[in-house]
């Protein structure tokens, strides 16, 4: 920004930088660091108007956020109604979090069916879809059994879809083991690492899985040690929760030692890091 302000880019990464550091660490400083995080990403729409993840980016925020912080549910209803004119599939997806998050979940799942017929960004409004069938406002709406069934009915129907990316794949993975199919998960990831050649997210999603259920343990600590020898995909927890996922498979093994070390390598990338602190503050408990 400071070699050239007028990059939409820029902006954008500014205002997610700033709501990162401001989630972190919630204080008086972090209500600062909200608003200019909001700023900066409003700033960004208006350096480039059809900039659509600039746009979904914004709505997400004013619709997510209390009132006090920025938040306004006309002004992210608005953020999708211009994004749709940019791109309809963005557009949906977005308008149906925002659906679902005010507790409207019938007109959710209609707009993200919608979207889905359009057949172009189709991982996006997997992703979307699924993030909200999985949320509480879903859960109030069709009860615990009701999310459920209604989570595998979906899940097994977007599987189907073509080309999806490892995102998607994540939470149809995250859906599965939300209705109790943890093998149907393991499974589905299994199947689609070797279609990737950068497959951490998906290798992490096993260990997830693994974690949470015991199942799968020596298989699931070899993808773990094999995502850490490289890059980490964006949107899994970072390196620290790569280390926390591996910690807790230690433990599922009953090498506790060996599992405090990831944990205490988890504080090291990141000191705040709640599950990391907690896992090894337990183990200690233990001894």
């Amino acid at each position: 920004l400071q070699q050239n302000d007028q990059l939409s880019d820029a902006h954008l990464a500014k205002g997610i930088a700033l709501m990162g550091l401001a989630i972190e660490n919630i204080s008086l400083k972090s209500m600062l660091q909200i608003s200019q995080a909001l700023d900066a990403i409003e700033v960004s729409t208006k350096r480039d108007p059809t900039y659509g993840y600039a746009w979904f980016t914004l709505g997400l925020s004013r619709g997510k956020l209390p009132l006090l912080l920025g938040g306004s549910k006309p002004l992210s209803f608005q953020c999708a109604q211009t994004l749709k004119k940019i791109d309809r599939a963005w557009g949906l997806a977005l308008e149906g979090i925002l659906q679902a998050s005010f507790g409207t979940w019938k007109e959710s799942e209609s707009i993200f069916q919608e979207g889905l017929s359009l057949k172009s960004n189709t991982s996006l409004l997997v992703t979307a879809y699924l993030e909200a069938l999985g949320g509480d406002e879903a859960k109030k709406a069709l009860g615990v059994e009701g999310q459920k069934e209604r989570l595998y009915e979906v899940a097994k129907t977007l599987l189907t879809k073509p080309d999806l990316n490892t995102h998607a794949l994540e939470s149809l993975g995250d859906a599965l083991l939300s209705s109790d199919r943890p093998e149907e998960a393991w499974q589905l990831m299994q199947v689609s690492i070797p279609k990737f050649q950068e497959s951490s997210l998906l290798k992490l999603q096993c260990a997830k899985i693994s974690a949470r259920t015991g199942i799968h343990l020596p298989e699931a600590l070899e993808l773990i040690e094999d995502a850490l020898r490289g890059p980490i995909e964006g949107g899994s927890g970072g390196r620290e929760g790569a280390y926390v996922r591996q910690g807790q498979i230690l433990e599922r093994l009953g090498k506790w030692m060996e599992a405090k070390k990831s944990f205490q390598q988890a504080l090291e990338i990141n000191p705040r890091h709640r599950g990391a602190r907690e896992n090894l503050e337990r183990l200690r408990k233990k001894e």
